[in-house]
């Protein structure tokens, strides 16, 4: 796909592309590290933690899935280094979920003023998605911090919007416009 002039929709857009791929590493990585907690929470018998840690895996995967088709849109190649995982307590994986989020592992917002001034608007509605997911994700791992000791026991149900991947302890119909959810436990 090409403008006008021949130039290809890549190059028109470097610094939108830039971070369409910090933003995918981000969420693959994102999505690594939370199934790796997840199986540190069930190894310690905290399966509602375990729960949210695979829902938010799963919210993840539904970003990683859309960046990469805007930035194949945009005439580029997905790629994701994937790090290795320092695995702690599940204590401890919360806590540091809850400071990557609030530490704004990725700049959402400053990402969607760039889409919004180069037109990629693809990009903006999945950078506005991503943002708002993060948001919720502060806050579910936030409640399971603080009450750490609810997270014992069986596995709960988490639902993922499966457009946008917003993630609830409740079906959340305002947050879902399609209304389509997956229940993850």
């Amino acid at each position: 796909m090409s403008l006008a002039v021949g130039i290809p929709l890549i190059a028109a857009k470097p610094e939108t592309m830039q971070n369409l791929q910090a933003a995918y590493n981000a969420d693959s990585n994102a999505q690594a590290r939370y199934l790796a907690f997840a199986e540190k929470a069930d190894a310690e018998g905290y399966g509602a933690a375990a729960s949210l840690f695979r829902a938010a895996a799963r919210a993840r995967q539904i970003h990683v899935t859309k960046l990469a088709d805007v930035i194949r849109e945009l005439g580029g190649i997905p790629y994701a280094g994937i790090q290795q995982v320092a695995v702690r307590s599940t204590k401890e994986n919360l806590a540091a979920s809850v400071s990557r989020d609030e530490g704004r592992d990725i700049p959402y917002a400053n990402f969607v003023r760039t889409a919004q001034a180069e037109g990629v608007f693809a990009a903006v509605s999945t950078f506005e998605y991503a943002q708002k997911v993060q948001a919720q994700s502060i806050h579910l791992f936030t409640d399971a911090l603080q009450h750490v000791a609810r997270m014992r026991g069986a596995g709960r149900a988490y639902y993922v919007c499966s457009t946008s991947g917003f993630t609830a302890a409740t079906l959340d119909p305002l947050h879902c416009m399609s209304g389509q959810y997956e229940t993850v436990q």
